[in-house]
C-alpha cells in the first residue's frame, strides 16, 4: 500500500475533493434573533435549516468552513443508533425508554433523507454491516441480535452467508442492518446550509463566537470578531467550546480519529470487496475498523482510541487495509484525514439546557444521524412542537443522558488540554481491559 504524495490534508479539504461546494456566507444582522447557532456542523445546519422552516429568524456561527470539524470528518455513516448498542440501551434505561430512544433516532434518519430528495441531492447508500473477527463476537452478535428483536429493530443475521455482503475472511460474522445509510457527510452538511440560507437563515463562515453573555433582560450576546450577536435562544451545536470557558467540567473528552480513502478503484473489483454496497464496522470498542464505498473508492477508519490514533495512525490505517482486503495491496491511498471527536463517559450524547442556552455534544463515534436530529429537536423544544403523546424528542434525549433514568454523566476536566489528556488515559486503560 503506497501513499499519494499530498494524503495528509485537512477533513473538509479531503471530503472536498471527493465532492460537493460550500455555500456563501451573508451580513451579520443588527438587532435580535430569535437563534443564533454556534458551529456549522450537521447539527447546527439541521437547527438552521428547522427554526427557518418554523419562521424563526436564524443566525448561524462557524469559526471555519461549514463542515470542517467533526461532521465532515466522519466516516459516513449514518446509522439510527447510539454508541451504546441495543442490549445495553435495554440494560440501562429500560425497554420502554430505549425504544424511543432508537425511534427517535430512526425518525431523524428518515427526516434527513426526505430532505435530500426534496433538495435533489444525492440519495444515501442503503445498508450496513456490524462484523465479527472471532467466534467470541459471533457470541456477542447472537445476545446483539436478541436485542435488536426485542426493539423491533430491523436486522438480518449472516451467519455463514457473510461472504455474501463484504469479501474480507477476516470477517467471520455479522449482522446485516437494512436501516442504516451512508454517504459523503461533507456534502450532506452543504446541502443542509444551503437549504438553511435559501430559507432565510444567515450564514457566517470564518465567524468564531469568542464569548458569550447572558442578558440582564433576557437573552444573550454571543461576541465575534465582526461584532456582536444578539439572540433570544443559543444553541451550541459545535461542541461545549463556550460554557467550557466558564465551567471546570465537562461530560466529555476529545478522541481524534482517522479515515484514508483509495484511488478510485475498478469496479469489478470494488464489487468483490463489497458485494452487498453496504457500510460496515466491526464490534470491537476502541480499536474498530469501519469502511465504506464511496463511488469505487474504499474508504476506512479506524484506531479511535488516543492512543492507537497517536501511535500508528495512518501507518495503523494503511497496514490495516492490505490486512481486511488483500486484494488492495499496492492500492494507492489518495486521501488521508483525521479529526477530534467528543466522548462521554457513557458512551451517549449529552444535551443540556437552561435560561435559552441549549448545547448537544458527545456523540461518542455516532453523530450523523443524532446530531442531525438534535438540530431539529432543539428547535421543536424551543418552539413547543412535540409529538402528540408524550414528551419531545430533545426532553427524552436531556433526561437520559443527566441521569434522571438512571444514568449518571460523569464530567472530565473541561480545558482542552486536560480533556485530551483524560482521553488518552482512559482509551489506553480500556484498551489494555479489551
Amino acid at each position: 500500500m503506497t501513499a499519494h504524495d499530498h494524503a495528509s490534508v485537512p477533513a473538509a479539504l479531503a471530503w472536498s475533493l471527493l465532492g460537493s461546494e460550500a455555500p456563501a456566507a451573508t451580513p451579520l444582522p443588527d438587532g435580535q434573533v430569535d437563534l443564533a447557532i454556534v458551529g456549522g456542523g450537521l447539527a447546527g445546519c439541521s437547527a438552521a435549516c428547522k427554526a427557518a422552516e418554523s419562521g424563526l429568524s436564524v443566525v448561524l456561527l462557524e469559526k471555519h468552513q461549514v463542515g470542517s470539524g467533526q461532521s465532515g470528518a466522519s466516516g459516513g455513516q449514518f446509522i439510527p443508533a447510539f454508541e451504546n448498542d441495543a442490549q445495553t440501551l435495554i440494560e440501562r434505561y429500560g425497554l420502554a425508554v430505549a425504544g424511543r430512544l432508537l425511534r427517535a433516532s430512526e425518525d431523524a434518519l428518515r427526516a434527513l433523507e426526505a430532505l435530500l430528495e426534496e433538495e435533489g441531492a444525492t440519495a444515501l447508500g442503503r445498508g450496513g454491516l456490524v462484523l465479527g473477527l472471532s467466534r467470541e463476537d459471533s457470541a456477542y452478535l447472537d445476545q446483539e441480535g436478541d436485542a435488536l428483536g426485542l426493539l423491533r429493530v430491523p436486522h438480518e443475521r449472516l451467519g455463514n452467508r457473510i461472504r455474501e455482503f463484504v469479501g474480507s475472511s477476516a470477517y467471520t460474522d455479522g449482522l446485516y442492518m437494512p436501516g442504516t445509510r451512508h454517504g459523503n457527510p461533507l456534502a450532506v452538511v452543504r446541502t443542509l446550509a444551503s437549504r438553511a440560507r435559501r430559507l432565510g437563515a444567515g450564514l457566517h463562515e470564518h465567524t468564531p463566537a469568542l464569548g458569550l453573555v447572558r442578558l440582564p433582560h433576557g437573552g444573550w450576546r454571543v461576541d465575534t470578531p465582526r461584532g456582536p450577536v444578539h439572540a433570544r435562544h443559543v444553541f451550541l451545536a459545535g461542541g461545549d467550546s463556550l460554557l467550557l470557558k466558564h465551567r471546570w467540567f465537562a461530560p466529555t473528552v476529545l478522541v481524534r480519529t482517522w479515515s484514508v480513502a483509495t484511488e478510485l478503484l475498478p469496479w469489478d473489483l470494488a464489487s468483490r470487496l463489497v458485494p452487498s454496497g453496504a457500510c460496515g464496522y466491526d464490534v470491537r470498542e476502541l480499536t474498530m475498523d469501519y469502511f465504506r464505498m464511496d463511488d469505487s473508492r474504499l474508504l476506512l477508519g479506524g484506531g479511535d482510541s488516543i492512543a492507537a490514533a497517536a501511535l500508528r495512525g495512518k501507518s495503523y490505517l494503511s497496514a490495516r487495509v492490505t490486512q481486511l482486503f488483500p486484494e488492495l495491496e499496492g492500492v494507492k491511498l489518495t486521501h488521508c484525514w483525521s479529526e477530534e471527536a467528543d466522548v462521554s463517559a457513557s458512551r451517549m450524547p449529552v444535551f443540556r439546557h437552561a435560561e435559552g442556552l441549549w448545547s448537544a455534544g458527545g456523540y461518542s463515534g455516532c453523530g450523523t444521524v443524532n446530531a442531525f436530529g438534535a438540530g431539529r429537536w432543539v428547535v421543536e423544544a424551543l418552539t413547543g412542537e412535540a409529538p402528540s403523546r408524550g414528551p419531545s424528542n430533545w426532553t427524552v434525549l436531556e433526561n437520559a443522558t443527566q441521569g434522571r433514568t438512571g444514568l449518571r454523566v460523569f464530567p472530565f476536566p473541561a480545558h482542552h488540554g486536560f480533556r485530551r489528556m483524560a482521553g488518552r488515559l482512559g482509551a489506553s486503560i480500556l484498551e489494555i481491559w479489551s
